[in-house]
Protein backbone atom coordinates (compact mmCIF):
# COMPACT_ATOMS: atom_id res chain seq x y z
CA UNK A 1 0.00 0.00 0.00
CA UNK A 2 2.53 2.57 1.42
CA UNK A 3 4.71 2.17 -1.68
CA UNK A 4 1.55 1.74 -4.62
CA UNK A 5 0.56 5.14 -3.36
CA UNK A 6 3.83 6.96 -2.89
CA UNK A 7 4.79 6.40 -6.32
CA UNK A 8 0.90 7.15 -7.80
CA UNK A 9 1.30 10.33 -7.88
CA UNK A 10 -2.43 10.88 -6.90
CA UNK A 11 -3.42 14.19 -5.78
CA UNK A 12 -5.20 12.49 -2.97
CA UNK A 13 -5.23 8.78 -0.85
CA UNK A 14 -9.24 9.03 -1.80
CA UNK A 15 -8.57 9.35 -5.41
CA UNK A 16 -5.85 6.51 -4.84
CA UNK A 17 -8.25 4.47 -3.66
CA UNK A 18 -10.64 4.70 -6.22
CA UNK A 19 -8.69 2.69 -8.52
CA UNK A 20 -6.74 0.41 -6.31
CA UNK A 21 -9.87 -0.59 -4.32
CA UNK A 22 -8.01 -3.76 -2.82
CA UNK A 23 -6.40 -1.34 -0.35
CA UNK A 24 -9.56 0.02 0.55
CA UNK A 25 -9.58 -0.93 3.83
CA UNK A 26 -5.85 -0.26 4.61
CA UNK A 27 -6.47 3.04 2.95
CA UNK A 28 -9.07 4.25 5.18
CA UNK A 29 -7.66 2.35 8.31
CA UNK A 30 -4.31 4.24 7.51
CA UNK A 31 -6.56 7.81 7.27
CA UNK A 32 -7.80 7.24 10.62
CA UNK A 33 -5.11 6.06 12.25
CA UNK A 34 -3.10 9.05 10.73
CA UNK A 35 -5.70 11.44 11.84
CA UNK A 36 -6.39 10.38 15.21
CA UNK A 37 -2.75 11.19 16.41
CA UNK A 38 -3.85 15.16 15.52
CA UNK A 39 -6.77 15.12 17.96
CA UNK A 40 -4.55 16.60 20.41
CA UNK A 41 -6.85 19.01 23.00
CA UNK A 42 -3.44 21.15 23.73
CA UNK A 43 -2.42 21.47 20.60
CA UNK A 44 -5.71 22.80 19.77
CA UNK A 45 -5.81 25.33 22.50
CA UNK A 46 -2.44 26.25 21.77
CA UNK A 47 -3.62 27.27 18.60
CA UNK A 48 -6.54 28.91 19.35
CA UNK A 49 -4.24 32.13 20.43
CA UNK A 50 -3.20 32.56 16.91
CA UNK A 51 -4.72 34.25 14.34
CA UNK A 52 -6.71 31.83 12.60
CA UNK A 53 -9.81 30.58 11.37
CA UNK A 54 -10.73 29.15 14.13
CA UNK A 55 -10.54 31.66 16.82
CA UNK A 56 -11.91 34.43 13.74
CA UNK A 57 -15.01 32.64 13.28
CA UNK A 58 -15.78 32.10 17.25
CA UNK A 59 -15.37 35.79 17.49
CA UNK A 60 -17.42 36.70 14.64
CA UNK A 61 -19.61 34.25 15.90
CA UNK A 62 -20.13 36.20 19.77
CA UNK A 63 -19.78 39.75 18.23
CA UNK A 64 -23.25 41.45 19.03
CA UNK A 65 -25.01 38.51 20.11
CA UNK A 66 -25.96 36.39 23.54
CA UNK A 67 -26.42 33.54 21.98
CA UNK A 68 -24.40 31.48 19.55
CA UNK A 69 -26.86 29.39 17.99
CA UNK A 70 -28.65 32.40 17.02
CA UNK A 71 -25.88 32.97 13.99
CA UNK A 72 -27.68 29.98 12.15
CA UNK A 73 -24.25 28.76 10.89
CA UNK A 74 -23.80 25.38 9.38
CA UNK A 75 -20.34 24.12 8.48
CA UNK A 76 -20.55 21.57 5.45
CA UNK A 77 -17.08 19.95 5.25
CA UNK A 78 -15.33 17.33 3.29
CA UNK A 79 -12.84 16.88 5.82
CA UNK A 80 -13.07 14.13 8.38
CA UNK A 81 -11.12 15.59 11.36
CA UNK A 82 -13.36 16.80 13.78
CA UNK A 83 -11.23 19.84 15.56
CA UNK A 84 -13.85 22.64 14.83
CA UNK A 85 -16.42 20.60 16.75
CA UNK A 86 -14.14 20.85 19.76
CA UNK A 87 -12.63 23.87 19.28
CA UNK A 88 -16.42 25.48 19.58
CA UNK A 89 -17.08 23.16 22.43
CA UNK A 90 -13.97 24.31 24.81
CA UNK A 91 -14.19 27.26 23.80
CA UNK A 92 -18.23 28.30 24.10
CA UNK A 93 -17.55 26.85 27.13
CA UNK A 94 -14.59 28.65 28.42
CA UNK A 95 -15.77 31.75 27.12
CA UNK A 96 -19.83 31.93 28.50
CA UNK A 97 -18.75 29.59 31.89
CA UNK A 98 -20.84 26.80 30.45
CA UNK A 99 -21.55 23.77 31.85
CA UNK A 100 -20.60 20.67 29.28
CA UNK A 101 -24.32 20.10 29.04
CA UNK A 102 -25.23 23.24 28.24
CA UNK A 103 -22.19 23.69 25.97
CA UNK A 104 -23.27 20.76 24.30
CA UNK A 105 -27.13 21.79 23.96
CA UNK A 106 -25.94 24.96 22.88
CA UNK A 107 -23.18 23.20 20.22
CA UNK A 108 -26.08 21.37 18.99
CA UNK A 109 -27.34 24.43 17.15
CA UNK A 110 -24.36 24.44 15.23
CA UNK A 111 -24.67 21.60 12.70
CA UNK A 112 -21.73 20.41 11.09
CA UNK A 113 -22.17 18.53 8.14
CA UNK A 114 -19.27 16.14 7.22
CA UNK A 115 -20.30 14.90 3.77
CA UNK A 116 -17.67 12.02 3.33
CA UNK A 117 -18.30 11.13 7.33
CA UNK A 118 -15.61 11.61 10.07
CA UNK A 119 -13.85 9.72 13.30
CA UNK A 120 -16.68 9.24 15.39
CA UNK A 121 -19.20 11.30 16.40
CA UNK A 122 -17.94 14.53 18.90
CA UNK A 123 -19.43 13.77 22.51
CA UNK A 124 -20.42 17.07 22.53
CA UNK A 125 -23.09 16.81 19.63
CA UNK A 126 -25.12 14.16 21.98
CA UNK A 127 -24.11 10.98 19.74
CA UNK A 128 -22.25 7.84 20.83
CA UNK A 129 -19.03 8.37 19.16
CA UNK A 130 -15.25 9.12 20.61
CA UNK A 131 -13.39 11.46 22.92
CA UNK A 132 -11.63 14.09 21.13
CA UNK A 133 -7.85 12.78 21.65
CA UNK A 134 -4.95 10.79 20.02
CA UNK A 135 -5.58 8.06 22.29
CA UNK A 136 -6.86 5.04 19.99
CA UNK A 137 -6.54 1.82 20.50
CA UNK A 138 -7.09 -0.55 17.45
CA UNK A 139 -10.79 -1.16 17.79
CA UNK A 140 -11.26 3.10 17.98
CA UNK A 141 -9.20 3.32 14.96
CA UNK A 142 -11.42 0.78 12.88
CA UNK A 143 -14.72 2.09 14.12
CA UNK A 144 -13.31 5.38 12.74
CA UNK A 145 -11.94 4.06 9.19
CA UNK A 146 -15.72 2.34 9.03
CA UNK A 147 -17.11 5.95 9.21
CA UNK A 148 -15.11 7.34 6.25
CA UNK A 149 -16.56 7.49 2.79
CA UNK A 150 -13.40 8.05 0.28
CA UNK A 151 -14.64 10.32 -2.01
CA UNK A 152 -15.34 8.60 -5.15
CA UNK A 153 -18.20 5.77 -3.19
CA UNK A 154 -20.97 5.23 -5.07
CA UNK A 155 -23.44 8.21 -3.57
CA UNK A 156 -26.77 9.10 -4.95
CA UNK A 157 -26.37 12.61 -3.93
CA UNK A 158 -29.84 13.88 -4.52
CA UNK A 159 -31.06 10.65 -1.91
CA UNK A 160 -28.23 10.93 0.54
CA UNK A 161 -29.86 12.51 3.58
CA UNK A 162 -26.20 14.34 4.53
CA UNK A 163 -26.21 15.55 1.08
CA UNK A 164 -29.45 16.45 1.00
CA UNK A 165 -29.57 18.53 3.79
CA UNK A 166 -26.37 20.43 2.44
CA UNK A 167 -28.04 21.14 -0.50
CA UNK A 168 -30.99 22.82 1.35
CA UNK A 169 -28.83 24.66 3.83
CA UNK A 170 -26.96 26.16 0.31
CA UNK A 171 -30.00 27.17 -1.27
CA UNK A 172 -31.52 28.76 1.33
CA UNK A 173 -27.85 30.15 2.87
CA UNK A 174 -27.69 34.60 2.43
CA UNK A 175 -24.07 33.94 2.84
CA UNK A 176 -21.88 31.00 1.59
CA UNK A 177 -18.15 31.20 2.53
CA UNK A 178 -15.95 28.53 0.77
CA UNK A 179 -12.36 28.35 2.59
CA UNK A 180 -9.79 25.74 1.60
CA UNK A 181 -11.67 24.06 -1.31
CA UNK A 182 -10.00 22.29 -3.97
CA UNK A 183 -12.46 22.44 -6.44
CA UNK A 184 -12.46 18.87 -7.05
CA UNK A 185 -14.83 18.28 -10.06
CA UNK A 186 -16.75 15.74 -7.73
CA UNK A 187 -17.31 17.72 -4.77
CA UNK A 188 -18.26 20.39 -7.20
Amino acid sequence: FLESMWLSAAPSVDRFLERRTEFDAVGRTAIAAKLIAFEDPSRLAAASHEQTLYPYLLNRMLAGCTDVGENCLTVITFNYDRSLEHFLFTTIRARLGLSASDASKLLRRIPVLHLYGDLGAHPAYGKPGREYTTAADRSAVMQAAARIRIMGDAVDVDAEPLFKQAHAVLSSAETVLLLGFGFDPLNV
